[in-house]
């Protein structure tokens, strides 16, 4: 599953008629700050495709984009590392959240029986997070949704283009993986 690199990598080809005057002003500051020309595109889609991505989970479930990335990076640590457990205070780590605001969404996720929560048996104060069946279940459609969406969206670049605009996020999501595990 590739949502979190696509998330921060997607490409719009007419940003600034969708972003707002002060979302373009604030874009183009951090561009002048950054001097990569490819920065406000890039900040751009990502938060666009967030936005729509979220709206578009929240119409066929009674979740959203932030519910989802809780439970697919469970299910991600499974798939990754062979463990079925992951402590909400990793998952807060990866999205650059508090363990309170992943804790909120758990307790919610936990009463709808989509994921459990159990103290870590080796460390109590940490809780380990683990998907049922219905989470799974979950995680897949919602997959499955995500990437008809993406489809829709997406169609009318052909591709080639999307193949070597994949390749060129690998690169730099390869580049940023380096640069912040310094």
């Amino acid at each position: 599953m590739n949502i979190c690199i696509l998330t921060l990598t997607l490409k719009t080809l007419n940003i600034s008629s969708i972003m707002s005057k002060s979302m373009r002003g604030t874009f183009k500051k951090v561009v002048q700050k950054s001097k990569v020309p490819f920065v406000e595109p890039l900040l751009a889609s990502a938060m666009i495709l967030e936005r729509h991505i979220d709206a578009s989970i929240k119409q066929v479930s009674d979740y959203g984009f932030s519910q989802f990335k809780i439970l697919a990076s469970v299910e991600r640590a499974a798939q990754c590392k062979g463990v079925e457990d992951v402590t909400q205070s990793a998952i807060a780590e990866l999205w650059g959240v508090s363990e309170a605001a992943i804790s909120r969404q758990a307790a919610i996720l936990e009463h709808d029986k989509l994921l459990i929560r159990t103290p870590d048996p080796t460390e109590r104060r940490k809780i380990v997070l683990r998907l049922t069946a219905k989470g799974k279940v979950f995680v897949a459609n919602t997959v499955q949704h995500i990437d008809k969406e993406l489809a829709k969206i997406f169609k009318h670049i052909s591709i080639n283009k999307r193949q070597q605009l994949g390749k060129d996020m690998y690169t730099v999501a390869e580049t940023l993986t380096r640069y912040i595990h310094k």
